[in-house]
């Protein structure tokens, strides 16, 4: 499977940097991310570290190839179940 859609979910700055990388990479990948912070959202994508912002991490699992997952370890097993039934 080739990969064309990179999901970032959580945005700060050691998952913004990936998205920056992989940008800087000019792999032709789009990059969607989503956070529950609605300016972080807005940052990222005026940045240029996303492609398009989805309201939450669960529209992410429906589209991405591989999904980067940047949320305090509290809350990756919640995550997990609410997109794991929806990642390809």
């Amino acid at each position: 499977m080739k990969t064309e859609i990179v999901g970032i979910i959580g945005l700060e700055k050691i998952s913004g940097s990936i998205g920056l990388a992989l940008r800087a990479a000019d792999l032709g990948l789009e990059i969607v991310g989503a956070d529950r912070d609605r300016r972080a959202l807005g940052d990222a994508k005026e940045l240029g570290v996303l492609d398009r912002t989805r309201n939450n991490p669960l529209n992410v699992a429906k589209v991405a190839d591989i999904i980067i997952l940047s949320v305090p370890v509290a809350e990756k097993e919640a995550i997990f179940q609410s997109i794991g039934p929806e990642m390809r």
